[in-house]
């Protein structure tokens, strides 16, 4: 399937929020004195990978692209 401008869009939109997510994560921990580079490996840990991350939003947006389709 080619990539196109709408699917591009949305990927960046993603990794937008999952960002947003991870500071989020960070912040909270470091506002109860964790040191801001272990705040980053607990939010690496808790969110599982923003490759991962990725990659399950992707494949949840396709089954759901399919579901859809046939219906």
């Amino acid at each position: 399937m080619p990539i196109t401008l709408a699917s591009k869009q949305v990927d960046a939109e993603l990794d937008d929020e999952l960002r947003f997510h991870v500071e989020q994560h960070i912040e909270a921990q470091v506002s109860r004195g964790v040191a801001p580079g272990e705040a980053r490996r607990r939010a690496a840990i808790a969110i599982g990978g923003l490759d991962q991350q990725k990659d399950a939003c992707r494949d949840t947006r396709g089954v759901a692209l399919i579901d859809h389709a046939v219906a």
